[in-house]
């Protein structure tokens, strides 16, 4: 399907629910409470997404629920917390385990210190190797393809409730989709799409780079 375009179910509900989120969180998103609280959040959202994007609906912004209203709002508020972002990334490829492992030993390298005299890597630093091979597209293990078609059905339905730098990261995270799939004109369109929204975004800037330099993830 064609790109959707971000805010077009934006309201001013749905701006205070994320902005009170996100002030409520404000220096807390780095607790590992709340941060495994919001990436199960993320993950039960993409497990009950279907396996593709669905056509826009002609009735309006489809929220059936006021729960589902407020968790959104959870999950755009949280992609202002790059760390988050990332983790979403992760997560939509590998899994949760995978995530949250490898966000813990790439976040806080301390956390499980190596075996005097040892060399070998320990298991949280493994992890955490992981997660920056994906991040870039050098992993050796092929993502869940079906779990990364549910993602970027949530994705791209998040898009429409926002602007701004949530919707610089969806967008970034669909170009990265559509760079894991071998579609580097899509991507290229979500990334410039991503710099347009939110200018000298990083992680769109740097994804861009890399595919117009003809790089393509492993």
């Amino acid at each position: 399907g064609s790109l959707r375009t971000a805010g077009t179910f934006r309201t001013a509900a749905m701006d205070e629910r994320v902005e009170e989120i996100r002030w409520r969180l404000d220096g807390m998103w780095g607790n590992p409470e709340v941060f495994d609280e919001v990436l199960g959040a993320w993950d039960r959202r993409i497990g009950s997404a279907p396996g593709t994007v669905p056509p826009p609906s002609a009735a309006g912004a489809p929220h059936p629920t006021q729960e589902g209203v407020q968790g959104d709002a959870l999950l755009l508020a949280s992609l202002h917390c790059k760390p988050i972002r990332d983790t979403v990334l992760v997560l939509a490829a590998s899994g949760l385990t995978a995530a949250v492992n490898g966000a813990r030993q790439w976040l806080d390298p301390a956390a499980e210190p190596q075996a005097q005299g040892s060399t070998a890597p320990t298991a949280s630093a493994r992890a955490g190797q992981q997660f920056r091979s994906i991040l870039i597209g050098r992993s050796r293990s092929a993502p869940g393809w079906e779990r990364l078609d549910r993602t970027h059905a949530v994705f791209s339905d998040l898009l429409q409730f926002t602007s701004g730098e949530p919707a610089a990261a969806l967008l970034t995270l669909l170009g990265w989709i559509e760079w894991a799939r071998g579609r580097s004109s899509r991507a290229e369109l979500c990334l410039s799409a991503a710099l347009r929204e939110e200018p000298g975004y990083r992680l769109a800037a740097l994804l861009r780079e890399l595919l117009r330099r003809g790089e393509l993830p492993q």
